[in-house]
């Protein structure tokens, strides 16, 4: 009987471990899978947690890359939920989705450029979670975090139309006409919605800084080192953004997807 307990214990241990490896194995994206997220994607996940040596990592910012992989799997839990079987999977895969944005947004840091992309990403799925009131709140929240960042617009003023909203609509294309006005979608939507022409004025943007001299290159403000990624953010240095997926690669998505992966890594200062 002992022995038989024993051995009932090892096989119940067995398949824990079996069945924790295997969900594991099913939260990361398969290499399929892999080939239709951003190219930095397959170079953290299984790859360097440090980010030495790594371009991507560099003008993210290091702290930022240590936690990037959770955007890469919440990306990957949304293009899943699209071949879900039924509704209850599509909520379910969705939620993960939600999960590793939000985690995202907690652990990076406060100006990651790349938090107006995650916020409108993250307000559409709350959108197929039927949360409208959070959907407009990171929608809001891209547009607040980088007045120039077109797609916030375009999200806010989908949600507003769907919403019969066409004066709140209105107004986001006011404004993002202000701050974009050589967005032809931004101008379409305002004409559609009865704004007339000419266009918004834009608003003025701040004369640039004077260069610093040569003797200063590569100083921070107290004659340090300058800082980087995270750190430049922090001190107030214009955030260097990651850059877009190259064209022409054997593995790369659509071009379509990489439009919309370059039109997001958009510094949160221009």
């Amino acid at each position: 009987m002992k022995r038989l307990s024993i051995a009932g214990l090892l096989t119940c241990l067995l398949l824990a471990a079996t069945s924790v490896a295997t969900a594991g194995e099913a939260f990361k994206p398969t290499s399929a899978e892999m080939r239709l997220l951003p190219p930095f994607c397959g170079q953290r996940i299984g790859g360097s947690a440090s980010g030495v040596g790594i371009p991507a990592a560099e003008q993210m910012g290091r702290a930022n890359w240590l936690h990037i992989h959770h955007y890469c799997f919440a990306v990957n839990f949304v293009n899943r939920a699209r071949s879900a079987r039924d509704a209850k999977e599509r909520t379910s895969i969705l939620g993960a989705a939600k999960g590793n944005y939000t985690y995202v947004i907690d652990h990076t840091e406060p100006r990651f450029a790349m938090r107006p992309q995650i916020y409108v990403e993250l307000g559409k799925v709350e959108l197929q979670l039927k949360d409208v009131g959070q959907a407009e709140h990171w929608f809001s929240e891209a547009v607040t975090f980088n007045p120039a960042y077109e797609p916030a617009y375009q999200a806010l003023i989908d949600l507003y139309q769907q919403g019969k909203r066409n004066g709140d609509a209105l107004k986001v294309a006011t404004d993002g006409l202000k701050h974009v006005p050589a967005s032809e979608p931004l101008q379409k939507a305002y004409l559609a919605l009865g704004g007339k022409k000419p266009f918004p004025e834009p608003v003025a943007k701040p004369e640039p800084d004077a260069p610093a001299s040569t003797a200063d290159a590569g100083q921070g403000a107290e004659g340090g080192a300058a800082p980087s990624g995270g750190a430049a953010a922090a001190a107030g240095a214009p955030v260097t953004t990651p850059p877009p997926p190259e064209t022409g690669c054997r593995f790369c998505p659509p071009e379509d997807v990489q439009r919309r992966w370059r039109g997001g890594f958009k510094s949160g200062k221009e």
